[in-house]
């Protein structure tokens, strides 16, 4: 039998198959192209994972032998048999529909996806063949979307305390559940617009099954059960629903009309998807942003960092802001100088478990960056502004490797505190965290004027979680009294994090003040009410602001040459330059590498020069950042 050659198809072209099982058990079909604006039928789109890409069986299309991806054929078996809900369906699946080896074909196709998933009568979900205990998981989360977890009777309240109990009655079920969370699907990146952007959804594994519907419920209610306890790991699918929550937020459906996010804050919170091919981390979200013209026309021809190099550059132009730079605060390969990517461009292809607000520019006063915070969250009563509204200067060096930028150079990093132990996560941290800490000059402030400023640096000045208000800086001080007298009585009363952060930090000096004097002082000022100590879940709470700025933003609290106090990266180290650049929303760390070339080290907060107070006070001059 001869092998299906594909016909050349042009862009506003697709191409459908529908198939069957012979009876000696042979896949076969037939492939037909359609044009969309006209004569396209009625279809079902798959969305699948590939896996490794093996060919060890074929299908039968149009009489002739195409190879047939492994991890496909299953689901055809189930698809095309005689029983099949599906008979006689037409499918747009990827593998077979797109000419794989014709790599302008897949780039002319790509801008096709979003509406070819958004047309299709019904989106199916392949997570893969049955297991011992997918049917129990699938049951599991049906059961779980008819639950009344935001019922204010007693009795609801009891049954979903019981069904949360990951070691009680449903121990087997919600070990069930979290196997099929860890199934390929839920982490690849093209599946999340695949998912998206589909009006009509069902998952199957097997053949268990169940609808988007009942899957957000399920998924509502397991955030009800385990947002806090860490005891399921459901980060994927979380962030789904919220993605799928922004898409239904309009007029009518909630408070506001969201409208769909910028490139740059969704590729930043799927960092933790898997992407074979690592343009794709851009590729796979352009029916998800209002921004994807960026990025230029796709193209798998060419480099990687092209690609990211040119976003930079697309970005500062479009909206005459440095604010992308930051990204690679925590986009970063390393720090010894091996990465392929010049130190202000974000690099993509990093891992990271995702942050709806990763960076201080990630604030929601900045739409063209701005957050995947809920609709309902959408006020802002403050903005980050540290260059005001100057517009940057750039230039670029020929290769596209240096940058030239203006800016004011501000400060520079004297003393650094420590990053606790506990929180290191790899080796270049601790020998980071070995610099000596020394700082003797005078403050430029009293000791109550150093505590507001300590406090407002450990919160980056913000009292919520998505950075849109100034921090009740009173409240969060008197919060702050309470926990460090409780820490200083017995620290297991408070959470690890926080009372390891005192400890290695209680001999960092502020001026002449060591930290544990400082704190000395103010739990000693006046009498402090026992049993008051702050909920973490409170989300406005002084410790909820810490946690976020200084675990899982990884920040470090440091003093600065001219006696300011700042929060930096952990990467940040004594000497480094602290500036303002024209464009940034925000100071920036730059590291001199050698006769005034820099390296870009991250963003940060520096008390008094976050709303444009540097501006005027210091000469203007070029960095060129490397």
């Amino acid at each position: 039998m001869d092998d299906y050659n594909y016909s050349p198809i042009s862009a506003n072209q697709i191409r459908l198959l529908r198939g069957h099982q012979m009876e000696d058990g042979i896949l076969a079909g037939e492939l037909k192209i359609f044009t969309r604006c006209s004569s396209l039928p009625s279809f079902n789109a798959l969305s699948y994972t590939w896996g490794e890409p093996t060919y060890n069986s074929t299908i039968r299309v149009n009489g002739k032998r195409l190879p047939l991806l492994s991890s496909l054929r299953p689901f055809l078996l189930q698809a095309f048999a005689c029983s099949s809900c599906f008979k006689d369906t037409w499918w747009w699946i990827d593998s077979i529909c797109i000419n794989q080896r014709d790599g302008e074909e897949k780039a002319s196709q790509l801008p096709s996806l979003e509406n070819i998933f958004r047309k299709a009568e019904k989106t199916v979900v392949w997570l893969g063949e049955a297991s011992y205990d997918s049917d129990d998981a699938i049951n599991f989360l049906l059961f779980l979307c008819t639950i009344g977890f935001w019922s204010q009777r007693q009795s609801d309240r009891l049954k979903a305390a019981e069904i949360a109990d990951r070691s009680g009655k449903y121990q087997v079920q919600w070990n069930a559940v979290q196997s099929l969370f860890r199934r390929p699907w839920w982490n690849r990146v093209w599946t999340v617009q695949e998912q998206i952007v589909s009006r009509n959804q069902t998952f199957f594994c097997g053949q268990a099954h169940i609808d988007q519907q009942e899957l957000y419920w399920a998924i509502r209610g397991i955030y009800k059960c385990h947002a806090t306890t860490g005891l399921l790991d459901f980060g994927s699918q979380w962030s789904r629903i919220r993605l799928l929550e922004l898409r239904d937020c309009s007029p009518g459906v909630g408070s506001c009309n969201h409208p769909r996010q910028s490139l740059i804050a969704t590729i930043a919170y799927l960092a933790d998807h898997d992407a074979t091919d690592p343009r794709d981390r851009l590729f796979s979200v352009s029916g998800l942003v209002r921004d994807f013209l960026l990025c230029g026309r796709p193209s798998y021809v060419i480099r990687v960092e092209t690609l990211y190099t040119d976003l930079v550059r697309a970005f500062i132009k479009e909206y005459n802001s440095l604010d992308i730079i930051c990204f690679a605060t925590i986009f970063r390969a390393s720090i010894d100088g091996t990465s392929t990517l010049p130190s202000w461009v974000p690099d993509w292809r990093i891992k990271l478990t995702p942050l709806v607000v990763p960076l201080m520019v990630s604030q929601g006063a900045k739409e063209y960056i701005g957050n995947l915070r809920p609709c309902n969250y959408s006020g802002f009563s403050a903005c980050y502004s540290a260059s005001l509204d100057i517009s940057p200067e750039i230039a670029y060096s020929p290769d596209h490797l240096k940058m030239t930028c203006t800016g004011l150079s501000v400060t520079s990093i004297e003393g650094l505190t420590k990053f606790p132990q506990t929180l290191f996560h790899d080796g270049e941290k601790e020998e980071l965290n070995s610099l000596p800490l020394t700082a003797y000059q005078e403050l430029p402030m009293d000791a109550s004027q150093l505590v507001e400023s300590i406090l407002r640096c450990l919160v980056l000045n913000r009292g919520d979680h998505y950075l849109n208000h100034l921090a009740p800086i009173q409240r969060y001080l008197e919060q702050f009294r309470i926990i460090v007298s409780e820490a200083m009585k017995d620290k297991l009363k408070v959470p690890p994090w926080f009372a390891d952060w005192l400890e290695v930090n209680s001999d960092f000096l502020f001026g002449v003040v060591r930290l544990r004097k400082l704190l000395d002082a103010i739990v000693d000022s006046k009498e402090i009410e026992e049993g008051r100590l702050p909920d973490l879940k409170d989300r406005r709470g002084f410790l909820a602001r810490f946690y976020d700025t200084m675990v899982r933003m990884q920040r470090k609290l440091v003093l600065c040459k001219n006696g300011r106090l700042a929060t930096v990266p952990w990467r940040a180290q004594k000497a480094d330059v602290i500036c303002v650049l024209f464009g940034c929303s925000v100071p920036v760390v730059l590291r001199e590498l050698e006769n005034e070339v820099f390296e870009f080290v991250g963003e940060c907060y520096v008390d008094g020069y976050m709303d444009g107070e540097a501006i005027g006070k210091a000469k203007e001059r070029q960095f060129v950042i490397k």
